[in-house]
């Protein structure tokens, strides 16, 4: 009976085995729902950053009837979502003279999880009117700072959204200059071979350098994977990561670099047997370095590209250094530059003008929340461009509830119930403006439940990966001496019996038996 209620204990335990390892595939592949990233939207921007002109009057009619979905099987699937912002300017010449300005207007992306769709299959979305008449605007690049942004729901602290007029400064027809950065200043490119020495016990090390270069004429360019650790007035010191061999490369523009004297250290600072030798150095113009990552393909003009490279090196040089952090081999990748349309107008005095730009409209989607909470982003004009700047009004129709804001915007309590959605007026002197919307007024936060969840499967892990083996051990070794108890048991009452023996236990039993029989015998008699 033992060793049957032993085997029923020991098959239940193999199956919970086995439904453990069954589900572990499903929980290894469970990931708690993540935003889906949007796109902003932005109003008019001057070229240059300054113009005579005023802006008297600005309306916003956001509508964001039309939810986005998760991802669009095809371009015209996408071409369907309808939701847009309009945005009218109106514009006025407070001068006596006619003013003729260079105005943009950016074009954002669709959502990432829409990737798959050829860029640009939205652009007709895009559109400028001047009077009420459509237009052609001309298509240009710029570099921008960072194409993503961040924006939270009600109750968290911080709400980011990069600045897409960044790169403007550097839109030109001609190629530009800056600093020591020439369309024909040379660069001299290094290349190093970094090696641990056989028999090394470590694997890895860090390759350093202090390298002399003044940033008033010189400028360093290293791969993403080189850091400038310190610099100290016209010395820079980098540092490179070495996982057995790797080649790597040192960009100089301007002069040549003296000879660069390499360390080799573990991150402990512990000496290692390693080398790193110069294995070959190239010299062309910038140019020519910065067309290495041009695309042909990509329908980017050869200016805007290497302007948007002069821009880059702005928004990542280093103070008081000659260090930038670039890609040797591409050195500016094309997803990040911004595609803008480009428009010019010709105001004369006291004349006024509408311009009004249409652009699709793709929120982050939140769908940790129940039902999930969309949030939209929209860089607004900036004041300080123009002369003057009247009021703005914003309309969102919308069927959807408005939710809590984050600054800098108009705070929800500002804004006043409409038919069709929300309305607000007022001064904007905020840069860009975010509003989230919900079918419900009060969405449910799944991060409690889900914090549940994952603490759950994480004390399932730990047991699985800790706790099970063990005990599995142990009843292993409790079968095992069980069934070694029993086998000795059996082997000694078989040898009984060959014997011709019977055990004690067995014939006191046997007695018993006798005595019985004989009574009832006696008592039959």
């Amino acid at each position: 009976m033992k060793h049957k209620a032993f085997k029923r204990i020991f098959a239940a335990l193999a199956c919970v085995l086995l439904c453990v390892l069954a589900v572990m595939p499903v929980l290894a592949a469970f990931d708690p729902p993540l935003p889906w990233e949007g796109s902003v939207s932005g109003g008019v921007f001057v070229v240059d950053g300054e113009s005579e002109l005023a802006v008297e009057q600005a309306e916003l009619r956001f509508d964001a009837s039309d939810l986005l979905e998760y991802s669009y099987a095809d371009a015209q699937e996408l071409l369907e979502y309808g939701a847009r912002v309009t945005a009218t300017y109106t514009l006025y010449n407070p001068t006596d003279h006619t003013v003729t300005e260079q105005l943009a207007t950016p074009i954002s992306s669709y959502p990432y999880s829409s990737q798959s769709i050829p860029e640009g299959v939205d652009a007709e979305k895009f559109t400028v009117a001047i009077n009420g008449s459509q237009i052609t605007p001309q298509l240009r690049h710029v570099f921008t700072a960072g194409k993503s942004y961040y924006v939270s729901t009600a109750n968290t602290q911080r709400s980011d959204v990069y600045m897409p007029n960044f790169g403007l400064a550097y839109l030109s027809d001609t190629l530009l200059s800056r600093s020591v950065f020439t369309p024909d200043a040379p660069v001299y490119v290094y290349t190093y071979h970094a090696e641990v020495d056989e028999g090394e016990k470590e694997n890895s090390f860090f390759a350093s350098a202090d390298i002399q270069a003044d940033p008033q004429s010189c400028a360093l360019f290293a791969s993403w994977y080189m850091y400038d650790g310190a610099s100290d007035g016209n010395v820079v010191s980098v540092s490179k990561n070495v996982y057995l061999s790797e080649d790597f490369s040192i960009c100089s523009v301007g002069k040549p670099l003296e000879t660069v004297v390499w360390t080799t250290e573990t991150y402990k600072g512990k000496a290692v047997k390693a080398s790193v030798l110069q294995t070959s150095v190239s010299q062309m113009t910038l140019y020519e370095y910065v067309l290495q990552g041009y695309d042909t393909q990509s329908g980017i003009s050869e200016q805007d590209y290497f302007n948007a490279f002069l821009a880059f090196t702005e928004n990542y040089a280093r103070d008081d250094s000659a260090f930038v952090e670039v890609g040797v081999e591409s050195p500016l990748p094309v997803y990040n530059l911004q595609p803008w349309q480009l428009f010019s107008v010709e105001l004369e005095p006291g004349e006024r003008m509408r311009v009004t730009v249409t652009a699709p409209l793709y929120p982050s989607l939140y769908d940790r929340y129940d039902p999930p909470i969309y949030i939209y982003a929209y860089a607004m004009a900036h004041m300080d461009e123009w002369s003057a700047f009247g009021q703005t009004r914003v309309q969102l129709v919308t069927p959807y509830y408005l939710l809590d804001q984050q600054r800098p915007m108009p705070n929800d309590n500002a804004y006043t119930k409409t038919e069709n959605g929300y309305l607000w007026e007022g001064q904007a002197e905020f840069p860009y403006l975010v509003f989230s919307t919900c079918e419900n007024q009060d969405p449910s936060d799944g991060s409690f439940w889900i914090a549940v969840i994952l603490s759950i499967l994480m004390i399932l892990f730990l047991f699985v990966v800790f706790v099970l083996p063990w005990v599995i051990l142990a009843l292993v070794v409790i079968l095992i001496v069980l069934l070694i108890i029993r086998k000795v048991k059996k082997n000694k009452k078989i040898k009984a019996e060959q014997q011709g023996k019977t055990p004690p236990a067995e014939q006191d039993t046997n007695d018993a038996t006798d005595e019985k029989e004989d009574h009832d015998e006696q008592t039959n008699a």
